[in-house]
Order: structure tokens, then C-alpha cells, then sequence
């Protein structure tokens, strides 16, 4: 089980930006959907907007939201967090 500690310790470079709230909603968003274009229907943004959000949590966090293990490491410290 990933505990609440595993979940702050996975989202830590995301939650120090300064902009966690928006980071993780659009976190929440590209795991909840298949594709950019879903993800910013969700999020009423424009595509473009996902794909830096993306880009930039990559970056952060030092995961490929592209790769299956990483989306669920992400989805279980979403969960553990209470997102």
C-alpha cells in the first residue's frame, strides 16, 4: 500500500513549485484520461496548457507520464494524498 509518507515524498518537487494546485489538477487529469486532448477538456484549458503542465511535471517529479508504472505511482500518491 503507498502510504501518506510515500505520497508526499512522490509529490514533494510538485507541492514546493509554488504552483502544486494547479500542477497537481492537471496531474489528476492526464492520469484520469487517454489523451491530452481529454485531459484539457477536463481541465478547460487549451491542450497546449496540459502539454507544458506535462512537460513541467515530468520534469519535477522525474517520471514519464507516458510510461504505465510511473502514471501509477502517480495515480496511488494522488489517492494516498486525498486527490
Amino acid at each position: 500500500m503507498h502510504s501518506a509518507a510515500n505520497s508526499q515524498a512522490t509529490l514533494a518537487p510538485v507541492l514546493a513549485s509554488g504552483r502544486a494546485r494547479e500542477l497537481l489538477d492537471s496531474l489528476g487529469a492526464l492520469i484520469d484520461t487517454t489523451t491530452i486532448a481529454q485531459a484539457a477538456v477536463r481541465l478547460r484549458v487549451h491542450r497546449n496548457t496540459v502539454r507544458a503542465h506535462r512537460e513541467e511535471l515530468e520534469g519535477l517529479l522525474g517520471l514519464d507520464l507516458g510510461n504505465g508504472a510511473d502514471r501509477s505511482l502517480c495515480a496511488l500518491a494522488l489517492a494516498a494524498s486525498g486527490r
